[in-house]
């Protein structure tokens, strides 16, 4: 639970014990004091809900997914993946492990630092030296075919 939070959630808690109205409260919480927090139907809505459950000020256990799903073994899963078979999707790999793509795509990218290269786009996106050695190797190849003009009646082409 992030301290604001904690912290809106007790100063709800003491205005209930003062006896404050919910219009008192959100009066209280609207006052400028260098701190934004929710807006009309929205803070009154949280106010109705803890209000229902008893004004205890702890956090609630949930199900579903845990919060974070970048754990090292996740990691350690997609990087193993991905260099097994470099076909795959964020998508693949997100179903494969259970996880939203979106994690799976941050954890390529941050964790990794892993980018997505389309061929056609990509002298655009590599690097200097790799744009050196490609540039060498056509150079190469040029010179190759001036010294042996039929070097190219060699080539079968399906």
């Amino acid at each position: 639970m992030s301290d604001i939070n904690f912290e809106q959630q007790c100063a709800i808690s003491f205005c209930f014990r003062l006896g404050h109205s919910t219009t008192g409260t959100f009066a209280n919480f609207s006052r400028p004091t260098g701190t934004v927090f929710c807006q009309g139907r929205r803070f009154f809505g949280g106010l109705r809900n803890f209000q229902k459950k008893g004004k205890l000020i702890e956090d609630e256990p949930r199900s579903g997914r845990p919060s974070s799903s970048r754990t090292n073994e996740n990691v350690d899963i997609i990087q193993y993946l991905v260099r097994s078979d470099r076909r795959l999707t964020i998508r693949m790999i997100g179903l494969e492990l259970n996880l939203i793509h979106t994690t799976a795509h941050q954890i390529l990218t941050n964790e990794l630092e892993m980018r997505e290269i389309c061929v056609k786009i990509a002298p655009k996106n590599l690097l200097q030296d790799q744009k050196n050695i490609r540039r060498e190797k056509y150079l190469n190849f040029l010179e190759s075919i001036e010294n042996d003009p039929y070097l190219l009646e060699c080539v079968i082409i399906y």
